[in-house]
């Protein structure tokens, strides 16, 4: 996560398949309880939500809000074991809300 300046990684399964996702937030109790010879199960948030690179910002916002997720991990439409492709956050949404170029800063003026 340091690496690539994510605040977010996905788990997979053997096959590819996104099972979890861990947050730089799940990671402090690992500071907190000396939980560092644990299992990356241990600490994903899961069941995942999931969603398609189609989806609009405003659906994927509106599932975020009716599921209590901050991150969506978008998985391939063309694969039928979902295997993502990448995630998007609420912080992702918000920073498009606010680009000059957004459909909801052109429906204001």
């Amino acid at each position: 996560m340091n690496e690539r300046r994510s605040r977010s990684i996905v788990v997979v399964d053997e096959a590819g398949r996104a099972i979890g996702v861990i947050t730089g937030f799940d990671l402090l109790s690992l500071y907190e309880d000396d939980r560092s010879g644990h299992a990356v199960a241990e600490l994903m948030r899961a069941p995942l939500i999931t969603t398609r690179a189609a989806t609009s910002l405003s659906d994927a916002a509106e599932l975020m809000l009716g599921k209590e997720v901050h991150r969506l991990v978008v998985v391939d439409p063309d694969d039928a074991n979902g295997v993502p492709i990448g995630i998007v956050s609420t912080s992702d949404i918000v920073a498009e809300m606010v680009q000059e170029r957004s459909l909801s800063q052109r429906a204001d003026n």
